[in-house]
């Protein structure tokens, strides 16, 4: 058994449309285009790949340069937080991570049974299309040579996750999990049809395809397993994860 919870920060409404088990994901373009400010989300190179010389082979008809990067145009996701810190039964926001969240803005968040959730998003969707983990974060050298161990003659089988799991060491303070989903939705095919001109000349209304195109999973109630509270009581005291009653 997992005995860390998911967290999800959103609007009330939104949470309990997740409860409902409408799991919302955003293209992966989304969330290289937030504003600068936003010092929480906003990674140009989230969901990519440095572009230096190698494109890993199972990529090489679904990428696309991204600010100097290679990204997967086809990547669903949809984004947890997964604090390690559970003390005594406790789950407790490290103060560094409170501090970002808060920028946020959200008044409650989503505390979710981690197995139960994963049973729930197996049952509904195809393992090898759906893909869920941690989030690893390195700094541009450590990147490159943790990559360095994928290029030929080495051909591992999990370097065609690698893409949506990683982020720059900056923002580990996230501690995030994410799912990820590669699908062929109308609005990535609608971008696809357009990528006969060469991608220096796709206008910004095109990319805008990627960057507004989102995808609904149905993954069943998730309400026996998850616990909506005020980000207030998250930020400020040590939650009992036995009393929220998730199943833990």
């Amino acid at each position: 058994m997992n005995m860390l919870p998911i967290v999800r920060f959103s609007q009330k409404e939104y949470l309990e449309e997740l409860q409902q088990g409408h799991l919302f994901m955003r293209n992966i373009a989304y969330y290289q285009q937030y504003d600068k400010t936003d010092t929480v989300r906003s990674d140009q190179f989230d969901g990519s790949l440095p572009s230096f010389e190698y494109i890993p082979h199972p990529y090489e008809d679904k990428v696309i340069p991204s600010s100097g990067h290679f990204m997967r145009f086809n990547s669903f996701i949809t984004c947890f937080f997964h604090y390690q810190h559970i003390y005594n039964d406790f789950l407790i926001i490290p103060p560094a991570s409170a501090q970002d969240l808060k920028l946020l803005n959200c008044s409650y968040a989503l505390v979710v049974n981690t197995d139960r959730f994963i049973d729930a998003l197996q049952s509904h969707y195809n393992e090898s299309t759906t893909v869920y983990c941690d989030v690893s974060y390195f700094s541009e050298n450590q990147l490159r040579a943790e990559l360095a161990k994928y290029i030929p003659p080495a051909h591992p089988t999990h370097i065609d996750h690698l893409f949506e799991f990683i982020k720059r060491d900056s923002f580990k303070n996230q501690q995030e999990f994410r799912v990820c989903i590669m699908k062929d939705t109308p609005a990535v095919k609608l971008f696809e049809e357009g990528l006969s001109k060469p991608i220096a000349q796709l206008s910004e209304k095109h990319m805008s395809i990627l960057t507004n195109s989102t995808l609904t999973l149905d993954i069943g109630s998730i309400k026996d397993f998850s616990q909506i509270i005020p980000t207030d009581i998250l930020f400020n005291y040590s939650v009992g994860i036995k009393s929220l009653n998730i199943g833990y």
